[in-house]
């Protein structure tokens, strides 16, 4: 998730991953960036300055919700080789979609990972930064790891059932199909709030009862 994601990578997937990208990252003795004395490695709004720990950058979000990850090196590379699996759904390319990843190479100073994942599970990339195309030259003393939690995707929103009397109007629903999605109320269709009341539990279905003081529209929305 945009690179707007929510973290839900579990403990025991970070370490597999871990193992996986420092084990690998050790096969290497990469060089410094041509002129590079202290680097850093941007995605998205997390910095991370090359230094002597291992880095891993931690990227979460859903299957059906787009995304994307802007990646960059201080010390402007003129390619990045990328290694690992991509989310399917993902692909590596540039700020204007013209950069392709052949090979595991891909020559942009800035990759892009964006799409929207259609598989759910833990995924993992490990990127290099080079100082000239097609994975040549010099490249930074350290890799950059990601790693992918990608959770599955919410089911439909619950099917919303009413009852109408003079004086108020009864919302009610099966409780266990809310998941993440939340109850919320407009007055135009456009502008949309949530509902603060708390429902009342009566076997396997939830209710509130709204008083009938003007024209109001209700549904279901993903809770943000």
């Amino acid at each position: 998730m945009s690179s707007a994601f929510l973290s839900r990578l579990s403990l025991p997937s970070v370490q597999i991953l871990q193992k996986a990208f420092f084990s690998t990252a050790g096969l290497a003795a990469p060089h410094a960036l041509s002129g590079a004395t202290v680097s850093k490695y941007n995605v998205n709004e997390s910095t991370y300055t090359v230094g002597n720990k291992s880095i891993l950058h931690i990227e979460s979000g859903q299957v059906g919700i787009r995304t994307t990850i802007d990646i960059s090196n201080t010390v402007t590379a003129a390619s990045w080789t990328i290694d690992g699996e991509l989310p399917p759904g993902l692909v590596a390319t540039d700020i204007f979609n013209e950069a392709q990843l052949i090979d595991g190479v891909i020559n942009t100073p800035f990759p892009v990972i964006k799409g929207t994942p259609t598989t759910p599970g833990p995924y993992g990339l490990i990127l290099k930064p080079w100082s000239l195309k097609d994975g040549q030259g010099n490249t930074a003393p350290q890799l950059l790891s990601i790693a992918f939690d990608i959770s599955a995707a919410d089911g439909p929103p619950p099917k919303l059932h009413y009852q109408r009397n003079q004086q108020t109007l009864t919302l009610y629903w099966t409780t266990a199909e809310v998941g993440s999605y939340q109850l919320t109320r407009s007055t135009d269709l456009v502008q949309w709030a949530p509902i603060t009341l708390t429902p009342i539990k009566n076997g396997d279905q939830s209710s509130i009862q709204i008083p009938l003081t003007q024209t109001e529209f209700y549904r279901f929305a993903p809770d943000p």
